[in-house]
């Protein structure tokens, strides 16, 4: 091509470009149908350049076009000489942007390394980066490079894959995958939270029934009592498995290593299912390998679990013959001890073993209907063997029996690892409810539970009263010769009780002794309370040992030092801040419980169902802004949480209590969301076992 001189009216040129323009659209158009062989273009310092077509590139080019991918061909200087339809597309660009363009510019930032690897020759391996496409639209693409050289030019032939889609149904996975583990959680979150909901209520119905057994009943009632027991103790199994379930699916089930007499354990275990299988006419023979190590290192808590779910599906599915229990070292590993259940049951068909350690899964429909149960057992004992990095499995044969087998890394452990149990302090008189009777003034049912235990054991027949002025009706009525007094309750608090009841023994012979309980601890409180008129002072959470100090100090006996309740170290409400607690001490509450597992399942039931009622309170109360209701009811709080060893509860309901006495109301509802939390994590904590078993963090 060559243009005109320009001429004295412009005429010329103006024409001249038209027919430029005109001619370079044909040659693109010739150039991309395949009807031109060859390209000469004239530059001015070089002189004319040519560019060969050939003809066999033609059907090269018909080909591309009809591809669903992008094609390119691209010279070794990175200059794009051929480009079809569908890269126009996806860059949403005409074909004259692209053609004579350099490949670089049509890159996105940042993949310069990409871009040299493309252009360097025999480069075969696909590359990943992003086009620029209109409005600076970045398309991810996939390219495949492959070099030639065609009449000694270097050519680069290029198809480029569009992943737009195919990167938007990779990130609906991430997101559904995310989704599913998410309803996951709240799922596994949600039957946590019911079956705390349900276990609850539930532990105060078995704890009731066992309180009403020990009652004078006639031979009916002893029958339904022991029937609500039964049937509660068995709910009670199927909620607990649940809950385990729900923790291993959320991560949240934990295995501790502790010290541990296996043999102890085994035989514990052992005694209490041939019980149940005693009743079905079924022996069972247990045999430990005394080659074993006496002392092992290992979750006791959840290798008892494990093995009792084995000996409850053999008791179950076992109408009559014998039970054998082995224990015996593992041959596969040196620290590994074997666990082998055999019974004499019904088998389990073959189709079916491959499905055994699911979930909510039975050897076949009918079985739910005929042994009962939800099938969460053996699905549960295999993901705490898993966590505990040991392996179960099962032989069987159907209609002979079954062997359940299971082997957990136990290392021998010393004798002189394993802590020893803290010795019950003797009583002042044994037996419950047989000697004087005394008044315990107290309105916190937690706390109520706690003392009326406590005292039984020392011997003491307890009446209650659940505020001061019921208080002083009762020993008014009864002749109370010891009371023992909570300071903070409704109508009437301990001080103005004791108030009056010294006022009403004035001039007369009668003279009562009355005992403090308190959950303040601050300088001056236990002055406060001799000056009120009390006889002694005992700082909650109480215990046996500090009950029996007071009686000896004020009834009679001894000389012992005022108790300051439960030595709690560096657990002390108060001496920390909130955040920094321990969300709950278990030492504090066995010391409170005295080792009852049963007490203390009640007391942890007992105080959830006060806790929640006082949370509401003290919402209303800071919403109101009634000081003086917000202070009693943090203050109740705080005693039933410090008895049951909710340390964290504790100190920010005392926080709850000071600010209510500062008349600081508006640092309420900032402590009030700290307190729900706390309340919260203590729940969860508690219904973590065995984490809960220790101080937690």
């Amino acid at each position: 091509m060559t243009s005109s001189p320009l001429g004295a009216d412009g005429q010329s040129e103006s024409a001249d470009l038209r027919t430029q323009l005109a001619e370079a659209r044909e040659t693109l158009r010739a150039i991309r149908h395949g009807e031109v062989d060859a390209l000469v273009v004239a530059d001015g310092s070089s002189g004319e350049q040519v560019f060969t077509l050939s003809s066999a590139d033609r059907p090269y080019r018909m080909f591309v076009e009809t591809m669903r991918d992008g094609a390119a061909t691209v010279s070794a200087s990175g200059l794009i000489l051929f480009a079809n339809r569908r890269l126009a597309e996806m860059l949403g660009r005409p074909l004259s942007q692209i053609i004579g363009q350099r490949l670089g510019a049509l890159v996105g930032a940042g993949h310069d390394s990409q871009l040299a690897r493309i252009l360097r020759p025999r480069t075969v391996e696909p590359i990943e980066l992003d086009l620029i496409g209109t409005g600076g639209r970045l398309i991810p693409v996939r390219v495949c490079a492959s070099a030639a050289a065609v009449e000694s030019e270097q050519l680069i032939y290029l198809t480029l894959a569009d992943l737009t889609q195919s990167r938007a149904d990779e990130q609906r996975l991430v997101t559904a995958h995310e989704e599913a583990l998410e309803a996951s959680r709240l799922r596994s979150q949600f039957v946590a939270n019911m079956t705390h909901e349900i276990r609850t209520p539930l532990n105060g119905v078995i704890g009731l029934s066992r309180l009403l057994a020990s009652t004078s009943l006639d031979e009916e009632q002893r029958e339904y009592t022991k029937g609500m027991e039964t049937s509660g103790s068995a709910l009670t199994a199927v909620v607990d498995d649940i809950l385990d379930f729900a923790k291993v699916e959320t991560g949240r089930l934990f295995i501790e290593e502790v010290p541990f007499p296996l043999r102890t354990l085994v035989e514990d275990v052992c005694f209490a299912a041939a019980l149940h299988a005693r009743v079905k006419g079924v022996e069972m023979l247990t045999w430990v390998d005394e080659a074993l190590p006496a002392i092992v290192s290992g979750d006791a808590h959840r290798v008892s679990q494990i093995l009792g779910h084995l000996l409850s599906n053999a008791i179950k599915f076992t109408a009559s013959g014998e039970i054998r229990v082995r224990v015996m070292g593992d041959p596969a590993g040196a620290s590994s001890v074997r666990f082998e259940v055999t019974d004499t049951g019904v088998g389990i068909n073959p189709t079916a073993l491959g499905e055994i350690f699911q979930s909510f899964s039975q050897a076949d429909g009918s079985s739910t209907r005929a042994y009962g149960g939800v099938g969460l057992g053996l699905a549960i004992s295999e993901q705490l063997a898993e966590l505990m990095g040991g392996e179960i499995g099962v032989e069987s044969i159907e209609g002979e029996g079954s062997t359940f087998w299971v082997t957990l890394p136990l290392a021998a452990a010393a004798v002189g690892d394993v802590p020893p149990e803290l010795p019950d302090r003797p009583a002042i008189e044994p037996g419950h409810g047989s000697g004087p009777r005394v008044l315990l003034a107290e309105d916190n049912a937690v706390n109520q539970l706690v003392a009326v235990r406590m005292l039984e054991k020392q011997g003491f027949r307890v009446d209650v009263a659940a505020n001061g002025q019921l208080a002083l009706d009762m020993w008014e009525r009864e002749s109370h010769t010891t009371v023992f007094m909570d300071c903070q309750m409704p109508v009437l608090d301990g001080y103005e009780a004791t108030a009056e009841i010294r006022r009403r023994e004035e001039g007369g012979d009668r003279r009562t002794v009355i005992i403090a309980l308190t959950a303040n601890t601050a300088n001056g409180d236990r002055e406060r309370c001799l000056a009120a008129g009390m006889d002694d002072y005992i700082a909650k959470p109480v215990s046996q040992g500090a009950i029996r100090d007071a009686v000896i100090r004020t009834i009679g006996g001894e000389r012992v030092p005022p108790s300051s309740g439960i030595p709690r170290s560096d657990g002390l409400v108060g001496a920390r801040s909130a955040s920094e607690q321990p969300l709950i001490d278990r030492a504090l509450l066995d010391e409170v419980c005295g080792g009852d597992s049963m007490m203390q399942q009640d007391l942890v039931a007992l105080f959830g169902e006060g806790a929640r009622a006082s949370l509401n309170d003290i919402h209303q109360a800071i919403e109101a802004g009634d000081a003086a209701a917000l202070g009693r009811e943090a203050h109740k709080l705080k005693g039933s949480a410090a008895t049951v060893g909710a340390l964290r509860v504790a100190d920010l309901s005392d926080q709850l209590c000071q600010a209510a006495r500062a008349g600081l109301l508006a640092d309420g509802p900032s402590l009030f969301d700290q307190l729900e939390d706390g309340l919260t994590r203590t729940f969860n904590a508690w219904d973590a076992e065995p984490a809960a078993n220790q101080v937690s963090p």
